[in-house]
């Protein structure tokens, strides 16, 4: 899913880069992640988890 954006690979463990190519990760959640990681923003998988929970909430 992400090998086109390395730099997306490069500043995500193992752990939050399957929590965020998971199904059940919303594109919302996938886009707002994506632009924290932009500006350099550290997230862990627990935050990917929990965001992604915020925006299934929404809908």
């Amino acid at each position: 899913m992400y090998s086109d954006r390395i730099w997306l690979v490069e500043k995500l463990s193992r752990d939050a880069l399957f929590t965020l190519s998971a199904p059940s990760t919303s594109a919302e959640a996938r886009d707002a992640i994506e632009r924290r990681l932009r500006t350099g923003e550290k997230i862990r998988a627990n935050q990917i988890r929990m965001m992604s929970n915020a925006e299934s909430a929404k809908h």
